[in-house]
C-alpha cells in the first residue's frame, strides 16, 4: 500500500505541475491556411494579388517537383491548427474551393503582427463562460452544461481545471474534484476500486493530519463518474501545495462551488474567495457586433468588422484575420460571433 500511496503521489504532483505551469507544452504549432497550388507562377501572383486587395495578408512559397516548381498561395498565420482550419472553412473567395490548414513555412517577417489562437466554440445559452479581471491580464472561465468543473486559462496561457480559482499572494488557489477511483476505471474490479480509493483518501488524511475514516462525509456521490472529494490546492512556483479545507457535500454549493470546511491549520484567508470583477460573460441571446459598434478593443490592439471577417489591426497592420464579427476584446482575449456560435481567440505574437 506504501508504494501505492507514492507512486499516486508522484503522478499526482506532475500531473499538476505539468498542467500548471507546463503551459508552454499546450502552445499551438503555427498554421497557415492554403488557398492554392499552382504550376503557373503569374497565375498564383494574381490569385496573391487578388487576395491582398480583399485583405487578407497573403503570400507565395515555392517547392520543387519533379514537372517543376508549385507555387502555393496561402494566408497567414494562425497561432492552432483550430484556428487556420475554422478560417478555411468560412473562406468563400474564387480560387479558394481547397482551401485548407497548413504547417506554416516561410511567412514574410511583417506579414502579421498578432496569430489568433482558437481556444473553444460555445453556444449561447448552454455553455457558460466568463471573463474575469486577474493580475498580468483577463481570465477566460468556461463551464459546459454537464461538466463539474470550469475550465481556466490565465494571463500567459497558463490552464487548469476546477470549481473555482482565484489570485492570491503566492500564487493560485483552486478548488477541484480529486477522483476516488482513476479516470479509465472501467477495466477494474470492485476491490481494485475499493484499494485505489483507500489510497486516495489515505494520501489526503496525511496532509490535512486527520484519519481516513474522517474523510468519509466529505465524499461526493455523483450519479455519473467516479466519487470524489473537492480539495483546495495553491498552485505556486515551489509546486502544488494542498490547504487544510475540503467542500462540504451537505452544503448547497454556490457560484464558487461546493462550501469549504477548514481544518486546523486554515486561515479564514486561504478558505475564503476574492470577488472577481467580470469583465464578461457570455449572454443567452448576444447581439451581433456589427448592429452595436463594431469595433472592440484589447491590449494594443483593435478588431472591426469587415464583410464577414474580423480585421484586425496592431502595430502599424491592418489585416483580415478571422471569420465572424467581433464581440468582446480586452487582454489578449477575443470573442468572435461566428456562426451562431461564439468563438474565442487568443492573439499572440508570433
Amino acid at each position: 500500500m506504501g508504494c501505492f500511496v507514492r507512486t499516486f503521489r508522484l503522478r499526482r504532483w506532475l500531473a499538476l505541475a505539468l498542467l500548471a505551469f507546463g503551459s508552454s507544452l499546450a502552445q499551438g504549432i503555427p498554421y497557415a491556411v492554403q488557398v492554392a497550388a499552382l504550376s503557373s507562377e503569374a497565375r498564383a501572383r494574381l490569385l496573391q494579388t487578388q487576395l491582398t486587395e480583399q485583405g487578407f495578408p497573403s503570400y507565395l512559397t515555392a517547392v520543387p517537383s519533379a514537372q517543376g516548381p508549385v507555387y502555393r498561395v496561402r494566408i497567414g498565420g494562425f497561432a492552432n491548427r483550430a484556428a487556420a482550419a475554422r478560417f478555411a472553412e468560412r473562406l468563400a473567395l474564387p480560387g479558394s474551393a481547397g482551401a485548407t490548414p497548413a504547417l506554416a513555412e516561410n511567412i514574410p517577417p511583417g506579414l502579421i503582427a498578432l496569430e489568433p489562437e482558437l481556444l473553444g466554440s460555445f453556444a449561447p445559452g448552454v455553455d457558460r463562460v466568463r471573463v474575469l479581471e486577474w493580475p498580468g491580464g483577463p481570465a477566460l472561465r468556461t463551464q459546459g452544461a454537464s461538466e463539474t468543473e470550469a475550465r481556466y486559462r490565465l494571463p500567459g496561457g497558463t490552464r487548469l481545471e476546477g470549481f473555482w480559482a482565484a489570485p492570491d499572494a503566492l500564487g493560485v488557489r483552486v478548488l477541484r474534484a480529486l477522483p476516488l477511483w482513476p479516470e479509465d476505471s472501467s477495466a477494474l474490479g470492485e476491490s481494485e476500486r475499493a484499494r485505489y480509493r483507500a489510497a486516495v483518501l489515505e494520501n489526503v488524511a496525511a496532509s490535512l493530519e486527520v484519519s481516513p475514516s474522517d474523510l468519509e462525509r466529505f465524499v461526493f456521490a455523483p450519479d455519473a463518474g467516479a466519487p470524489y472529494l473537492a480539495v483546495l490546492e495553491r498552485l505556486g512556483p515551489g509546486g502544488p501545495e494542498r490547504l487544510a479545507a475540503l467542500g462540504d457535500p451537505a452544503a448547497n454549493a454556490g457560484a464558487e462551488g461546493p462550501a469549504l470546511v477548514s481544518f486546523g491549520a486554515a486561515t479564514p484567508a486561504a478558505t475564503e474567495w476574492p470577488e472577481l470583477r467580470e469583465l464578461w460573460r457570455l449572454e443567452a441571446t448576444p447581439a451581433a457586433a456589427a448592429s452595436v459598434s463594431g469595433e472592440v478593443a484589447g491590449a494594443e490592439w483593435q478588431a472591426h468588422s469587415d464583410g464577414g471577417f474580423v480585421r484586425l489591426e496592431h502595430a502599424g497592420l491592418n489585416w483580415r484575420a478571422l471569420p465572424g464579427a467581433p464581440l468582446w476584446g480586452g487582454g489578449d482575449l477575443l470573442a468572435v460571433l461566428d456562426g451562431g456560435a461564439v468563438v474565442l481567440y487568443a492573439l499572440r505574437a508570433p
